[in-house]
């Protein structure tokens, strides 16, 4: 109630502006919006938030937080914050729990509220607008949901569901979460986070929907492409073992090692007298960088030979289920993650008709599964144009699947 009369819910200041706690109105700090116009300025001109951030360090200006090292993510905090064109966003974050009070970034699961012209502005919208606009270009996929490593693994649609609209991800959401028919469904990010008119076609699925149309079309995947399938798995079973990162992770140990001793050497050369301070911070500064940039492979190969013993094991799940496809009565998660690519929900038919209700397993050996409602299923098209005017629930429920 107090986000929908305009009142500030949680607010912890923000680097420019100043707040008075009892009047809770929002100033300008001039001196600071100074350092706010440069960082959106430099990242226009071309300039990284990596740079950005050292060049703020090397000029000797305090963070935020009176630190003296600036971060880069502290930097990209501040370029997408809408509160310096005057406006304020709430509900940016959600919690999942009362237990962990765990929060992660928004994405449409909970409600938000916009205030437009609550204060005065550092920077133009037009500037802003821009800095957006090179944002998105440089972060690609990491703009249209959660990365891999984050909260995109928590269910086993995650990641896995588009939109055959816009092409967006789904995100989770739960209907009627404080009361007793709550129900958990899949809908559009686009959707979700700026409204129907960005995404008029797509409706929100239920998550039980999508488990059912996955295990009619699994059955019916191993029935009618068995010998598909099992040359799918032969060939998983082959790239698997010739899976070479415990190898390529040894010669990187070794040359982390390498890098070290050079630098123990550098350090004596420096003691001793034998270069000078300069000779000394430039060679330190050139192998402290590689060391990092090998820091980073080692970790990156680490998660890929994690990822490669997870695919083994569910590899073996799945082949055990296949023997007997009446071992599966319900969802399971492993063979999911294990066969499916990707899910698309929805399509335009090739008329013209809009039909929302269709769903498109695609599997990872390019076979697809068709889950589609009985009235498009027949060539009937005055059925067909019944899909825009039949109930959501209903529609759904009535899925049939085809290979």
């Amino acid at each position: 109630m107090k986000k929908d009369r305009g009142e500030l819910i949680g607010y912890n200041g923000c680097y420019g502006y100043n707040y008075n706690l009892e009047t809770k109105e929002i100033t300008i700090n001039e001196e600071k919006a100074n350092i706010v116009r440069y960082m959106f300025e430099r990242y226009v001109e071309g300039v990284g938030s990596s740079t950005i951030a050292k060049e703020l360090t090397v000029k000797g200006i305090k963070t935020p937080k009176g630190g003296d090292k600036w971060c880069e993510s502290t930097i990209r905090g501040i370029l997408k914050n809408e509160k310096y064109i005057g406006d304020v966003l709430m509900g940016k974050t959600f919690t999942i729990d009362p237990i962990s009070h765990k929060r992660l970034s928004n994405l449409g699961e909970a409600d938000k509220h916009y205030l437009k012209e609550h204060h005065q502005p550092i920077i133009s919208k037009e500037l802003f607008d821009r800095v957006q606009e090179i944002r998105t270009k440089r972060a690609g996929n990491r703009e249209t949901g959660r990365r891999n490593d984050n909260y995109s693994k928590k269910y086993p649609f995650s990641s896995k569901l588009y939109c055959g609209f816009c092409g967006s991800l789904l995100t989770r959401r739960n209907w009627n979460a404080n009361r007793n028919c709550a129900k958990a469904v899949w809908q559009c990010i686009k959707r979700a986070k700026h409204g129907k008119e960005e995404c008029p076609h797509c409706k929100a699925i239920p998550e039980e929907i999508l488990e059912d149309c996955f295990v009619q079309g699994y059955r019916i995947l191993c029935n009618d492409n068995r010998k598909v399938v099992e040359n799918f798995l032969e060939k998983i079973e082959n790239i698997l073992k010739e899976n070479t990162t415990e190898t390529i992770v040894t010669k990187l140990e070794k040359d982390k090692e390498r890098i070290n001793k050079k630098l123990a050497n550098l350090l004596e050369l420096n003691l001793e007298g034998k270069i000078n301070k300069e000779q000394y911070t430039e060679k330190f500064d050139e192998l402290n960088t590689e060391l990092i940039k090998l820091a980073n492979k080692i970790q990156s190969s680490l998660k890929e030979t994690n990822r490669t013993e997870s695919i083994k094991l569910r590899l073996n799940k799945f082949k055990s289920f296949f023997k007997n496809i009446d071992i599966m009565p319900k969802f399971d998660k492993e063979i999911f993650e294990c066969l499916i690519d990707k899910v698309i929900i929805g399509e335009t038919l090739e008329d013209g008709i809009i039909n929302p209700y269709t769903i498109r397993f695609i599997c990872k050996n390019g076979t697809e599964i068709n889950c589609k409602d009985k009235f498009t299923a027949t060539s009937d098209k005055q059925a067909t144009n019944n899909i825009a005017t039949s109930d959501n629930q209903h529609m759904w429920s009535v899925l049939q699947c085809y290979n």
